[in-house]
């Protein structure tokens, strides 16, 4: 179980990624798609294959 502040922010992919990109190439992502600086403080969830269930 994790505990996490209430002021913490989770973006999650609805999308695969392309995880050749590494770390620069992701969170180019985050910052070109979403408008959000990667070192903000937010959580960004990616993956390599479309989720068939999340859980949260």
């Amino acid at each position: 179980m994790l505990s996490l502040p209430h002021q913490l922010r989770v973006f999650a992919a609805v999308e695969p990624a392309d995880m050749r990109k590494q770390c620069d190439g992701l969170w180019a992502v985050a910052r070109d798609h979403l408008g959000e600086d990667p070192k903000g403080g937010a959580l960004f969830e990616q993956d390599a294959q479309p989720p068939k269930t999340a859980v949260l």
